[in-house]
């Protein structure tokens, strides 16, 4: 069975420069729904097509983020398949803690589902991710830990310093503890055209590239997932490139809106 348990968002771009309001945010609330082809056939992959869809949220004390991923496939030997993954979490506006839930489905049926809590205290000690689905158990976080809203943004503050290359230890609650913990090298191009909105006008853009390597196997040099987009300065995505290893997916803009910002005391 393929897995797509790693999405693209599981590296989505939850962007905030935490602040008071929208003066203080890189990332626009939005939600966007991207036609999903076969980039690269392989690992008994011959066909795919399908959608993702994301809608991101900005709340007064934290931020949600919605997802699903579905496609109808074909392998090498003529069998067919469908996969659905559907990913939700709330991240806290501190930064210190993430709510997750992932339930992959295989012909309408639920086949993995996690679901926890992770805290990083954010002051130099270990977090922890505790998990009630698919079984209780715990997993300590390394000091370094930051959950996918920080790390998108300090890759937007890094793009916009000019930097180029970026790594980070990102948990994301994407599947089993140690599958869901990830040391993520991003190397950023310098900004490149400009990106026409109706409504935003203008939005300064890079290509960014990512790679998930195993912590513990970090040394090896070889990826267990890459992802690869054109991100805009309000965190919406363009031109995703999806690279499991075995075989690729890309995904394509087709309709999004820009949603509201919550009235906040």
């Amino acid at each position: 069975m393929v897995n797509l348990s790693r999405t693209f968002g599981l590296a989505m771009p939850v962007v905030l420069l935490i602040g008071s309001g929208p003066a203080a945010a890189q990332l626009t609330p939005h939600r966007a729904l991207y036609q999903l082809s076969l980039a690269e056939a392989g690992g008994g992959l011959a066909q795919a097509s399908g959608a993702f869809a994301i809608e991101w949220r900005a709340g007064c004390e934290g931020y949600t983020t919605q997802q699903r991923l579905w496609f109808q496939g074909a392998t090498d030997d003529g069998g067919l398949f469908d996969s659905d993954v559907r990913f939700s979490s709330w991240e806290s506006a501190d930064r210190t803690t993430l709510r997750f839930t992932m339930r992959s489905f295989a012909q309408g049926e639920v086949v993995e589902e996690f679901r926890g809590t992770a805290t990083v205290p954010g002051d130099g000690m270990p977090g922890v991710a505790v998990y009630v689905l698919p079984e209780a158990g715990e997993m300590v976080l390394p000091p370094s830990t930051i959950f996918p809203t920080e790390h998108l943004r300090q890759l937007l503050a890094t793009a916009k310093a000019g930097g180029q290359v970026v790594s980070h230890d990102v948990f994301d609650g994407s599947g089993h503890a140690l599958d869901a913990l990830a040391a993520v090298t991003a190397i950023i191009g310098q900004p490149s055209f400009p990106l026409e909105d109706e409504d935003e006008g203008e939005l300064e853009s890079w290509r960014v590239a990512l790679a998930y390597h195993d912590p513990s196997d970090f040394d090896a040099g070889v990826p267990v997932f890459e992802l690869r987009f054109v991100l805009t300065e309000k965190g919406l995505m363009h031109d995703v490139h999806l690279d499991y290893g075995d075989f690729a997916l890309k995904a394509k803009l087709d309709q999004m809106a820009w949603l509201p910002w919550p009235e906040c005391p």
